[in-house]
């Protein structure tokens, strides 16, 4: 009985501070935009957060995200949610705000896109050739 007690006592914690680090995930809402990332400013390092960031009554907020593994990565970026009240994606054709989360503090960065554009589309594709620090 008493192992079965330190264990529910070191377990507990334990998922509550994993379900925690989440916090910077954006929301799966059914619909998305797929953009390839070719390659970084060296200012984003290996295990930096990329992030696609919209607006919503002037807050930026997370709509994808994706850790820099030093080579092509993948990212996948949320619409809105057409079924609920509230904004919690991108709309069609909305402009993507482009950042590097390092340490808590977002550094933005602009694309130089190889196919496709900055604006958000239901099921799109684009490839970004580099992104890179805005100084």
């Amino acid at each position: 009985m008493i192992n079965k007690i330190i264990l529910i006592f070191f377990l507990v914690p334990n998922l509550y501070s994993f379900s925690q680090n989440n916090k910077y995930d954006p929301i799966n809402t059914g619909v998305n935009m797929t953009v390839a990332i070719m390659s970084v400013d060296t200012l984003c390092l290996v295990g930096d957060t990329i992030l696609a960031l919209y607006t919503d009554n002037g807050i930026l907020k997370y709509g994808g995200q994706t850790i820099w593994s030093g080579s092509r990565v993948a990212i996948a970026i949320w619409g809105d949610d057409t079924t609920t009240e509230e904004k919690d994606g991108f709309l069609n054709n909305e402009h993507i705000k482009w950042a590097v989360l390092k340490n808590d503090s977002l550094f933005s960065f602009s694309p130089k896109y190889k196919f496709g554009n900055n604006l958000w589309s239901p099921n799109g594709i684009s490839i970004i050739d580099s992104l890179t620090y805005i100084y």
